[in-house]
């Protein structure tokens, strides 16, 4: 119920869903005082232009100003380490799937145990590098598009 002013939640809803969202969908804004602009022919429903107005100079903010979070830094460094350790650990476990393969293939193990240990371990990485590739590596191994 709007006691405080002629606004209130549901009509903050409605205003920004049926009027304000049509208007902006799909536009770039490169400015607070450019979205102001934009506003300017919807009159009186300062709640919800307010609304938009602190998300869209939050989100600005937050993406575009690195130097609003104090650990961009550090945090972009461990990405990258995590990124370049994650690189190097599947380099290595893409190695171990050649040589096992090689096995299997030119040398195969005489024992069936060992046989099957290599089997299974090659199982074991083609199931991470399919799951970690979202099945891309299933399909082409497999010989599917």
């Amino acid at each position: 119920m709007p006691a405080y002013s002629p606004e209130c939640a549901a009509t903050q809803f409605v205003i920004s869903r049926d009027f304000i969202a049509p208007l902006l969908c799909g536009e770039e804004i490169a400015s607070g005082s450019e979205l102001q602009e934009r506003l300017t022919g919807i009159k009186g429903n300062r709640f919800a232009k307010a609304a938009l107005d602190m998300a869209w100079w939050d989100l600005n903010r937050l993406i575009f100003d690195k130097r609003e979070l104090p650990h961009w830094g550090r945090i972009e460094r461990n990405l990258s380490a995590v990124r370049q350790d994650m690189t190097e650990r599947l380099h290595r476990l893409y190695l171990e799937y050649q040589r096992v393969a090689r096995i299997l293939v030119l040398n195969p193990p005489a024992n069936v145990l060992a046989r099957h240990f290599h089997e299974i371990r090659l199982q074991e990485i083609a199931a991470y590098f399919d799951a970690i590739s979202g099945g891309y590596w299933g399909k082409k191994t497999r010989g599917e598009k």
